[in-house]
């Protein structure tokens, strides 16, 4: 029978799977990154094995995620050959990210790029560790032809988050019934062997000399496996013990393909493009080019065309009979471990802990049980974000420090805001990462209550244009300054004169004597106080006046203007 594309997670699996469910089954899955053009489908070269078009994703398929994580686990069991294939689509594959980009956008603008980046990292992460812990094989999947090493750390925090999670997930996996007690204690069915896939090679490799022979594409997969062994061995991702990795890789099995056919989805609108410029150019066509498949039968050929002895098929298929026949035994040294696992569960028990893993690790079902470990995943990933909070921690005290260096009691806004400039700069010099904007603003906000705790001074300009010299208070005299009543004074401050601290010399109103007079911040201050206080000491206020008519409103709420 032919069976349904399969996606996690799968309820209905005993009513589409029920005569297979007893059968032996092996898990290869696929994860990594693909170009754009590949429609983040990375276990494309599956369906040549299948011999149908069922993981390949095609132009018109719209692949939707989970919204938490971002990413999406499908699949196909092959019931002839009894492999379960699972491929991983998320943030690594260009077409998703595209895809997920306008959902993304409001994130990006508020918590800028390497936050998002993390939480994507963090969601894709977790699926990673759920196909860890399910399968036999995992095919690393990469656009080009080279290793791209921020696996390492992601593999690292991998393990660091398995080895915490293996009791809890011992004890929700020893709940299943008929599941095997080594996969139950380990927590996975075995120490996974993972192999590489390279989605392109260099032209030279494509390309065929004049005497029909291309270059040695064995001699180029044989130089990657050698870096990639290299690469995990220095960095302890792979030990001589296979069950204490993450992984393991086969010591004397090929583990890296090249593929030397340009694959991935054509891209028909140029094609067919080019094709109507050629049919245009062309004379009268005969009936036997204007069949319908008309250029796609030669298309079909050189995209698929392959060498017979390098194809993905058998690249893989030695993998799965090694794994059918005796099981893999990656262990290396003189002295070997002699309880090594490695468990092909039955088809029905694999759907059991599919579910119970899939609400553990991805869907946080368990939140008692992993809510730490996802905490310590999310921290281990987030190292960009980490960084910069350490760094900016440690030269925050050192900017107030500067600004805070010398201060007067009491000081102008624009010499805070001065002061303010020096410690940003200071802050600047030292501080990197995502977060500097966050602590900048931070800054700028200690800095500002310092100022304003004790240090702020008055400001009220006097009739002259002079500040008042004084701490921030309310005016004391009956009237009101004229940049006193724009001012959003508080009630609890203390009410005492304004002082600019500048003194005038003037005349009184005969002109005969002279007094040195304060700054005035009233306008009773400036034309009245002053001039009866001196008019008393000179005695020109007994002389005779002469009073003026003034304009006098018949309201309270006239306004002069």
């Amino acid at each position: 029978m032919k069976l349904p594309k399969i996606k996690l997670p799968y309820i209905s699996f005993k009513e589409d799977l029920g005569p297979l469910l007893d059968l032996k089954v092996l898990v290869v899955s696929f994860f990594g990154k693909s170009a754009y053009n590949i429609l983040s489908s990375k276990a494309g070269l599956v369906d040549n094995l299948l011999g149908q078009q069922i993981l390949k994703t095609s132009v018109l398929d719209n692949v939707d995620v989970d919204p938490e994580t971002l990413c999406n686990i499908e699949g196909y069991y092959d019931s002839k050959q009894n492999v379960l294939y699972l491929q991983l689509c998320g943030v690594f594959d260009t077409h998703t990210l595209i895809k997920q980009y306008e959902r993304l956008l409001g994130e990006l603008e508020e918590k800028g790029y390497l936050s998002v980046w993390a939480q994507l990292k963090h969601g894709y992460a977790r699926s990673l560790l759920f196909l860890f812990s399910i399968s036999h094989i995992l095919i690393l999947s990469h656009p080009s032809q080279s290793f791209d090493i921020s696996y390492i750390h992601l593999f690292r925090a991998l393990e660091h988050v398995r080895l915490i999670i293996q009791p809890f997930t011992s004890e929700l996996l020893g709940q299943i019934n008929g599941l095997n007690p080594d996969w139950a204690f380990n927590g996975r069915p075995c120490s996974p062997r993972v192999l590489f896939l390279f989605q392109s090679c260099p032209s030279a490799f494509r390309k065929k000399s004049k005497n029909g022979r291309s270059m040695n594409i064995k001699k180029l997969e044989h130089a990657i496996e050698d870096q990639i062994y290299n690469i995990l061995r220095k960095s302890r991702i792979i030990t001589n013990f296979s069950s204490n990795s993450l992984f393991a890789i086969p010591a004397n099995q090929e583990f890296v393909y090249v593929e030397t056919v340009q694959g991935g989805t054509f891209h028909w609108v140029p094609y067919l493009v080019d094709s109507l410029v050629d049919l245009c150019k062309m004379g009268p066509l005969s009936n036997e080019n204007l069949q319908f498949g008309f250029g796609y039968e030669s298309l079909k050929s050189e995209s698929h065309s392959s060498s017979s002895d390098h194809s993905f098929q058998k690249f893989l298929q030695q993998h799965i009979d090694q794994a059918f026949h005796k099981g893999f035994d990656d262990n290396v040294g003189r002295h070997p471990p002699t309880n090594t696992f490695f468990v092909i569960p039955t088809l029905g028990v694999l759907m059991e802990a599919i579910h119970v893993l899939y609400n553990l690790i991805i869907k946080s079902g368990y939140i008692e049980k992993f809510a730490s470990a996802n905490s310590i995943l999310h921290n281990l990933l987030d190292t960009d974000v980490k960084f910069s909070e350490a760094r900016c921690s440690k030269v925050l005290p050192l900017a107030i420090a500067t600004y805070q260096e010398n201060l007067p009691p009491h000081y102008t806004k624009g010499y805070h805001e001065r002061r303010v400039a020096h410690a940003l700069s200071v802050f600047g010099v030292h501080a990197r990462g995502p977060l500097v904007e966050n602590y900048v603003t931070q800054l700028e906000h200690d800095c500002e209550l310092h100022w304003k705790n004790g240090r702020q001074m008055c400001e009220v300009l006097s009739l002259t244009g002079n500040p008042c010299t004084k701490p921030l208070h309310k005016g004391g005299s009956g009237e009101t300054s004229i940049h006193e009543a724009d001012t959003n004074f508080k009630a609890e401050l203390p009410i005492m004169e304004h002082c600019s601290g500048v003194r005038y010399i003037s005349a009184c109103n005969c002109g005969r004597k002279q007094g040195s007079r304060e700054d005035p911040f009233t306008v009773r201050n400036a034309n009245y106080d002053f001039y009866q206080l001196l008019g008393s000491e000179c005695g020109c206020e007994m002389l005779d006046r002469i009073v003026f008519p003034v304009f006098e409103p018949s309201t309270k709420d006239f306004n002069f203007r």
